[in-house]
């Protein structure tokens, strides 16, 4: 084990509660093991009066009942026994082999993700409030000041970044979170007075201690604004930049001016910064502990896409008043390769003839085709990336890959292709070529029942599900986020249907005059990359027009985004 330590400890902060901060802390630390290949990441629970974290994790621990597991208050008083025996105050470096000589093993939780761990506040039986309060937490630190300090470089050892819940308000707990263990405070504030107060008074105090401190590691601040309600615009904009008539001061305004004070700068700006550290209220989320970047597809509007986000501006080495956003607008190359119209209309004919035996005349048609380059796979690579591609999303899969014989995908002379004909089903055609062209013809699903309807949220959500497969697709085809791609999707056997709702709470509000027009057809660029931070506005490109043939019927920006938490969270639409 190293002598020093090389991860980060970073503790999450709020002066009052109710600012969703043990909610963020379980999204940045699924967020940086989903993404950081292999660092451990811990997370622990150190709001001990009011612990909650676990609720958060319980569904991705592996074992069954963790309420009696033993946690962070077995360890500390653990160690405070082991320290009885010091007669005087000791340096960190000969408190480390006590605090590695803890079994942290037994009191950490394995998640479902192998970089992931959990401690949780301790084992919830009667004795745990009495433990708690009785335990003397400025006792200990008075007779072991490097006690706290020898804790977080003890773990910052083991893991790349440990993830700490503190205790709100100006407690001896949140004291110790904020200025004597961390490297990183994260300040989580919603925008009324008595939160962003409180958390720069925090702030001020913790960054003073570490400066009159022995303490030679510097401590970084991210303030993090959280519950911004995005329909409010004009007290959002008055909250951020400030209002002379209704006498606020911003809160951009005041972190800038505290930085400036606590770190000496002649300039900051956060404005870069504000712009995308924040999260946004989702009433959803105000129900149970969902963790979104587990729960819901990204795109720009969601809320799995703002902890994204922060996770991403809280791992990177620079300061907030140093950050400016890293989306990139991709290079376009000069030319753009047709599609191949001769190869799309060859496989639409054989759909068609395929179709029709079926006895099905209504269909969705999809085409993918790459803008820039080509691809090269083997048929072997095709069938794998097909097969990956596929949306865990319930009901009959977008790109549907089965193994009985008589349904699996056939290899051709320049790509791979499946026909499926079921009497429950009806009819799915896709064709996957070597160069990057994909094309899918598929019978409309509301046939099956003998609907002479349209869905709405079939059509959103099948949408959904064909954009993120391709996505999908191309990633497992080595394509670079940034390759463009076009998507051309058609409905078409709708004439004469009316406009309802697979989910019958829904059809209520629906008008039942039929469409005069048979197909419908749009067509999108985007990148691969961009397809699901887009895929609320994309969804709207190719669905919204059809819509408003059934009698100029228009849907909210809220229907879209709800369905495609339907998509991401496995329940189908059909």
């Amino acid at each position: 084990m190293p002598e020093g330590p090389s991860g980060r400890v970073i503790t999450f902060y709020s002066y009052k509660g109710g600012t969703g901060r043990s909610m963020a802390l379980a999204n940045v630390a699924f967020a940086l093991a989903q993404r950081n290949g292999g660092k451990r990441i811990l997370a622990v629970d150190w709001d001990l009066e009011a612990p909650g974290l676990h609720r958060y994790f319980r569904p991705y621990i592996k074992i069954a009942d963790i309420e009696d597991r033993p946690g962070l208050i077995e360890i500390l008083s653990s160690l405070r026994e082991a320290l009885t025996s010091e007669g005087q105050e000791l340096e960190r470096g000969k408190l480390a082999p006590i605090v590695a000589n803890a079994d942290w093993d037994t009191h950490t939780l394995a998640t479902d993700l192998p970089s992931l761990d959990f401690i949780k506040a301790g084992r919830f039986d009667a004795s745990y409030s009495e433990r708690i309060n009785t335990f003397g937490w400025e006792d200990l630190y008075r007779q072991q000041p490097n006690f706290f300090g020898a804790i977080g470089d003890h773990l910052a050892q083991r893991y790349a970044y440990v993830l700490v819940d503190s205790r709100t308000g100006l407690t001896d707990i949140s004291g110790i979170c904020t200025a004597l263990l961390p490297d990183t405070i994260v300040a989580v504030f919603t925008p009324n007075r008595q939160s962003i107060d409180g958390a720069i008074q925090i702030l001020r105090q913790a960054v003073d201690y570490r400066r009159r401190s022995d303490d030679l590691r510097a401590l970084r601040v991210f303030p993090l604004a959280s519950r911004i309600e995005v329909n409010e615009k004009k007290l959002q904009e008055a909250w951020r930049f400030g209002d002379r008539e209704g006498g606020l001061k911003g809160y951009q305004a005041e972190f800038e001016n505290l930085f400036k004070e606590l770190y000496g700068l002649d300039v900051c700006d956060l404005k870069a910064y504000f712009n995308d550290a924040q999260i946004q209220y989702v009433p959803f989320y105000s129900f149970g502990e969902e963790i979104a970047v587990r729960s819901e597809v990204e795109s720009n509007l969601s809320l799995a896409r703002s902890y994204t986000n922060f996770e991403e501006i809280l791992s990177a080495p620079q300061n907030p008043w140093d950050y400016t956003s890293t989306r990139e607008v991709p290079t376009v190359p000069a030319e753009e390769i047709p599609w191949d119209e001769e190869w799309f209309e060859e496989q639409k004919r054989s759909a068609l003839e395929g179709l029709h035996k079926a006895g099905r005349r209504a269909y969705m048609e999809v085409r993918f085709s790459l803008v820039y380059v080509r691809t090269s796979n083997a048929l072997s690579e095709l069938l794998e990336a097909a097969r990956g591609a596929q949306v865990p999303y319930s009901g009959w899969p977008f790109g549907l890959v089965l193994t009985k014989d008589e349904l699996r995908p056939r290899p051709a002379a320049d790509g791979i292709v499946a026909e499926i004909s079921t009497p429950y089903h009806a009819y799915d055609y896709w064709f996957l070529r070597m160069y990057g062209d994909f094309f899918l013809l598929r019978s409309l699903p509301e046939d099956d029942n003998g609907s002479d309807a349209v869905f709405f949220d079939m059509r959103i959500t099948q949408v959904a599900e064909a954009l993120l497969y391709c996505k999908r697709l191309y990633e497992r085809l080595g394509l670079s986020p940034r390759a463009a791609v076009r998507i051309t999707i058609e409905h078409s056997g709708i004439r004469g249907r009316t406009l309802s709702a697979a989910e019958p709470s829904r059809r209520n509000f629906l008008q039942p005059r039929p469409s005069e027009v048979d197909s419908i057809k749009r067509v999108v660029k985007t990148s691969v990359g961009g397809i699901e931070s887009d895929i609320v506005d994309l969804k709207k490109q190719i669905t919204a027009p059809m819509f408003e043939l059934f009698d100029f019927y228009k849907f909210e920006d809220s229907v879209y985004e709800q369905l495609i938490r339907v998509v991401s969270s496995g329940r189908s639409g059909r």
